[in-house]
C-alpha cells in the first residue's frame, strides 16, 4: 500500500503549466467578451485581400463611433517579464496581468488557400477579424485611428482578475467606403527610427584577432516578474 499526504507536496494550484494555461484562457476569455461588444460592426466592414491588404467602411462613422476590437487563437503566455517583445508586428501587443505577460498575435484565416497545384483549397474554418487586416502607417495624415484600452475583468472561483485589453476607435469621420488605417507605432508615429551604428569594442591593447565588438547583451529572460495588477475580490 503507497499513501501520500498531499500537503507534503507541492500545491496543484502552483502547477506552472496550469497557470500558464489558466492566464491565456482568461485572456481569450477577455477578448471574446471585448470583440462581442463590437461584432456589429462587421456588417459594415469588408476586407480586400488583393491586390492589398486592407479594410473598407461601408457605411459613414462619426468620430468615436467605429470600434476594432482584436480578437485571436494564437496566444502565448510567459511567467516572467520578457524584453524585446515585439508589440507591433502585425498588429501583435502584450497584455500584463498577475502571472506575467500573454503575447497576442495575428490570426487570420481566409475561406479559402491556394494550394501547389494553384487551386483553391476550402478552409473548414476561417477567421476574419478586421483588426488584423487593417493597413497601419507611421505618416500621421493617413492613420484615422487610435488605440484606446478597455478592462475587462474576468472571474477564476471566487476571485475576479483586471484583463486589460485595447481596441482602435476612429478620431474623425471615416466617409462610406474609405479605408481604416491604425497607428504603426503609436508611441512615436512621427519619429524616424536612428540609422543602426556598427558598434566595436576595444580592448585594452587594441583589437582582438577576430576584429569583432566583445559586448554581450542580457539574457531576454532576465527581468524581473511582473508586478501584481487589478487583483480583488
Amino acid at each position: 500500500m503507497e499513501v501520500y499526504c498531499v500537503d507534503d507536496y507541492p500545491a496543484p494550484l502552483d502547477n506552472l503549466e496550469l497557470q500558464i494555461s489558466t492566464w491565456t484562457g482568461l485572456v481569450k476569455s477577455a477578448m471574446v467578451e471585448h470583440y462581442g461588444h463590437h461584432v456589429g460592426i462587421n456588417e459594415h466592414i469588408k476586407i480586400m485581400k488583393k491586390p492589398e491588404l486592407r479594410v473598407l467602411v461601408t457605411k459613414t462613422f462619426a468620430p468615436g463611433k467605429l470600434t476594432i476590437a482584436p480578437l485571436s487563437r494564437n496566444l502565448q503566455t510567459y511567467a516572467a517579464s520578457f524584453k524585446n517583445l515585439q508589440r507591433n508586428a502585425g498588429g501583435a501587443f502584450v497584455v500584463d496581468h498577475d502571472f506575467g505577460k500573454t503575447v497576442v498575435r495575428k490570426d487570420l484565416v481566409w475561406p479559402d488557400v491556394t494550394g501547389r497545384s494553384g487551386t483553391a483549397v476550402a478552409v473548414t474554418v476561417p477567421n476574419l477579424v478586421p483588426y488584423w487586416a487593417a493597413r497601419r502607417s507611421s505618416v500621421r495624415s493617413q492613420v484615422n485611428c487610435e488605440r484606446r484600452p478597455t478592462t475587462v475583468q474576468c472571474k477564476v472561483g471566487k476571485t475576479s482578475y483586471a484583463v486589460e485589453l485595447h481596441a482602435f476607435v476612429n478620431t474623425v469621420e471615416i466617409k462610406e467606403g474609405s479605408e481604416v488605417v491604425f497607428p504603426k507605432d503609436v508611441e512615436s508615429e512621427d519619429e524616424e527610427p536612428e540609422p543602426k551604428r556598427a558598434r566595436i569594442d576595444e580592448p585594452k591593447g587594441g583589437k582582438d584577432k577576430s576584429g569583432k565588438g566583445g559586448g554581450q547583451g542580457k539574457a531576454a529572460g532576465a527581468g524581473k516578474g511582473a508586478k501584481k495588477k487589478g487583483r480583488g475580490k
